[in-house]
């Protein structure tokens, strides 16, 4: 609330949760044979861009998220094999090794968590700042998420919107 300004609203979520995806929280899907249910979502901001991170969890292969950035709809699991170069020294358009893929970073970026819904492993903090990496390989993805006392690696691939829409149905009850 703004209490120079008549204490109107200095933000409103609402549009964030209708995103143009149509993915919601509880939808199931099955992505590579594999079951996936979409238990939270992410908006992360910065100045060069945002996106919408869904949180997905399957009983059978754990956790997974799908992400949607400019346009694009990103399938990523996490891996613990790391890249042959430590990506926090490098920049953008360097060219790096992972899982016997060659990867060029597109943007290295300083995010900030805009807004956070449903049961999500990560602590979550409105304002909370990070900094994440995406890289692409014909395809095929890799993001690096550096928090103060962690990194994280992710590697997936891109999937059409329209299969996106298909794999993906509310769940029934």
């Amino acid at each position: 609330m703004d209490s120079r300004n008549d204490f109107k609203a200095l933000y409103s979520f609402t549009h964030i949760q209708s995103n143009s995806s149509e993915l919601r929280i509880g939808m199931q899907g099955m992505i590579l044979g594999v079951s996936f249910e979409i238990t939270g979502f992410i908006t992360y901001v910065c100045k060069e861009s945002e996106w919408l991170q869904f949180q997905l969890y399957s009983v059978t292969h754990g956790y997974a998220k799908l992400i949607i950035k400019d346009g694009k709809f990103i399938f990523l699991k996490k891996t613990h094999y790391l890249p042959n170069q430590n990506l926090w020294l490098l920049k953008s358009n360097d060219i790096f090794i992972a899982q016997k893929k060659t990867f060029r970073i597109q943007s290295f970026y300083f995010t900030e968590i805009y807004y956070a819904a449903g049961n999500l492993i990560e602590t979550i903090k409105q304002g909370k700042r990070n900094k994440q990496c995406f890289a692409k390989s014909n395809g095929h993805w890799f993001q690096s998420i550096h928090r103060r006392d962690s990194v994280e690696n992710f590697i997936g691939f891109e999937m059409s919107g329209e299969l996106l829409g298909e794999l993906f149905v509310a769940k029934r009850m």
